[in-house]
């Protein structure tokens, strides 16, 4: 056994794949002879596969239908003295086609000058057939192959580079629309619209797809479609079992978000707040660069998501030390520090029931914390009187709106803005019989209109140096009295709609 030798592996010569060649000659013989002495040419381990045609018209056809031929061995002369020049036209002009190599060949070369046609045509070669031998004819074939594998590769370079351009492109589209998101659904519906059309193109409805999210609650799916559509509402593990979960939580410790299998594509966030996956199944083939792109996509996600925690950071702290200063002022006057947290609750309430917009309702909260911090240039011994002011002392108190607006109406933040806007006309009535300004109607603004009732509403219902706390019965009897004189008659209204949810925030946050 010891004693025995293999032989070398032999290189494999044999072909694999084909160079098309196009004979244009209305000369039968011709085509003979020229698949005889080309017949064992193998040029880069292909050889020639022959396409025969007798006509003008008949090669155009041929070469409608077929994009990659890649040699033509053309005559000048056939059913027209210059047909095969009218063949290069139509090649170069009409189809476009400046890849495929061109040899001329002629029989009456009076007819057609070389110098003339090599200057006019778009041609590689152009030989008199009497002068065509059999090793010309062969070495002429191959210096043309060779040109052609050239041209095609630089071709090829340039549609990629095109394509990846495009890609990035798209790329940079789709990421610039999910940096707007405020909330963590908006961001992760955002994310899967764009994946599934960077995946699917004009079909993207062929694609099976879904999108879950767990911000401080259950993981649950938000957006379902294909074979996965009604999962709307499912835990996704009972779609992708614990295995495949594994290998997502994997990506995390890899600083990765994206993972690609066979035919899916999986995006996968886990934070300590937020937590999302985003799966594409019927996905084509990807090329290389098609996952390059995936990549810079999926980088772009990880930074928008990012960006959304740091903006809800900055959001909650904004917010908790705009409520704790509206506390400040209301502990300061003796009122509950409870009272902005109900009215903020309250106005959110109301704001959402007449449709206003989730920014919109999340800024109104957060304003109103603040309708009364003009309280801060009132006196102690008047803002904090236990009796019955005087006219005089009333008259100081109601300053706090001008005061308030002072302090805030030269901010460039639009939070800011709302809240100088509240502090100003949260007093004013709807016949205009309120203060500072006297104005009416919709000359108040909606913020101020709903802080007016959530404002009273809470004060009345709650206890205060001077006086009880209210009855419901008579809270609410004292709003509905107030339609169309202090208070907004269609806010009101929508408000008794409501009045158990509101009663509910008085208990959720008792004094």
């Amino acid at each position: 056994m010891s004693n025995l030798v293999f032989a070398e592996k032999k290189q494999d010569t044999y072909p694999h794949g084909t160079w098309k060649a196009l004979i244009v000659d209305d000369d039968k013989g011709i085509h003979d002879i020229t698949r005889t002495v080309l017949r064992d040419l193998i040029y880069e381990n292909k050889n020639l596969e022959f396409i025969s045609a007798y006509s003008r018209s008949e090669a155009e056809s041929i070469l409608d239908d077929n994009k990659d031929i890649s040699l033509i061995l053309l005559d000048v002369v056939m059913e027209e003295h210059d047909s095969g020049l009218r063949l290069v036209r139509y090649i170069r002009e009409v189809l476009e086609n400046h890849l495929v190599r061109i040899i001329l060949r002629t029989g009456y070369p009076g007819m057609a000058p070389s110098q003339w046609v090599i200057v006019e045509y778009d041609i590689n070669d152009y030989e008199e057939k009497t002068d065509l031998t059999a090793q010309k004819l062969y070495t002429t074939v191959i210096a043309s192959l060779r040109n052609y594998r050239d041209l095609e590769s630089l071709d090829a370079i340039r549609t990629n580079l095109t394509l990846h351009r495009l890609g990035l492109s798209r790329i940079s589209e789709a990421s610039g629309t999910l940096f707007g998101a405020r909330m963590p659904e908006e961001l992760i519906l955002g994310v899967y619209r764009q994946l599934r059309i960077l995946l699917g193109g004009d079909d993207e409805t062929s694609l099976s797809s879904f999108a879950a999210l767990q911000n401080s609650s259950e993981f649950r799916v938000i957006a379902a479609d294909g074979r996965y559509a009604g999962s709307e509402d499912m835990d996704p593990r009972e779609l992708i079992g614990e295995t495949l979960l594994e290998s997502l939580r994997a990506l995390k410790r890899e600083n990765r978000n994206l993972l690609i299998q066979e035919g899916s594509v999986h995006l996968y966030e886990d934070a300590r707040y937020l937590r999302f996956l985003i799966q594409i199944s019927d996905v084509t083939r990807l090329e290389i660069q098609d996952r390059q792109l995936l990549d810079i996509f999926a980088s772009n996600v990880s930074i928008a998501f990012e960006n959304l925690r740091l903006n809800r950071e900055i959001v909650g702290t904004q917010e908790d030390l705009i409520t704790r200063l509206g506390e400040v002022v209301e502990t300061r006057s003796h009122d509950t520090a409870q009272h902005v947290r109900r009215v903020g609750e309250l106005c959110k309430l109301i704001a959402g029931k007449i449709g206003l917009e989730e920014n919109s309702i999340r800024e109104l909260k957060m304003a109103s914390a603040m309708h009364d911090i003009g309280k801060i240039g009132i006196p102690d011994e008047i803002l904090l009187k236990p009796d019955v002011l005087t006219d005089e002392e009333y008259s100081v108190v109601k300053t706090h709106t001008i005061i308030g607006h002072s302090l805030l109406k030269d901010s460039s933040r639009p939070l800011l803005k709302t809240a100088a806007q509240i502090c100003i006309q949260h007093h004013e009535r709807f016949d205009g019989s309120g203060y500072p300004n006297g104005i009416k109607g919709d000359e108040i603004h909606i913020n101020a209109r709903i802080v007016a009732i959530c404002d009273v509403f809470d004060a009345i219902t709650h206890g205060r140096l001077h006086r009880k706390p209210w009855a419901t019965d008579k809270a609410a009897d004292y709003l509905k009295e107030g339609k169309g004189k202090a208070f907004d008659p269609v806010l009101v209204d929508i408000f008794m709609s409501n009045l158990d949810s509101a009663l509910q925030i008085n208990r959720t946050f008792p004094d």
